[in-house]
């Protein structure tokens, strides 16, 4: 983490994926598509503490193998704020956004839902 502060810090750049269920201790649960997913406070945390701004970067894939065009989006500003559900809540509020441009293209296979917050029972069948 002390890389990538200094990378921000100084100006650089970084990639994060939103959208993963990060490892026990580094998420919150969070709306996403309305179901509460753990979602990492990676990012939010790192906007925070170094006022970068966030984008959301994604490609749409071209029919018959042409190739990708890249899409940026900027975040809101809410995903800096001080109260981490509601910053995660609208980092997923932005990944869905994202989706939703393209939803055949997103990996819908990702078991997203996996955990779940306490006396929850489990979002898949097996």
């Amino acid at each position: 983490m002390q890389k990538l502060l200094e990378t921000l810090r100084r100006g650089g750049s970084i990639g994060v994926l939103p959208d993963q269920d990060p490892p026990t201790g580094s998420g919150v649960f969070a709306p996403f598509f309305g179901i509460a997913a753990h979602s990492p406070v990676f990012a939010s945390r790192l906007a925070r503490r170094t006022g970068a701004t966030i984008l959301y970067v994604y490609a749409e894939r071209l029919s018959w193998g042409r190739g990708y065009v890249l899409h940026i989006e900027p975040a809101p500003p809410e995903v800096a704020g001080a109260d981490e559900v509601r910053a995660v809540t609208a980092v997923n509020r932005g990944v869905e956004a994202c989706i939703r441009r393209f939803p055949a293209q997103y990996y819908w296979a990702y078991m997203r839902f996996r955990r779940r917050p306490v006396g929850e029972p489990p979002f898949y069948p097996w």
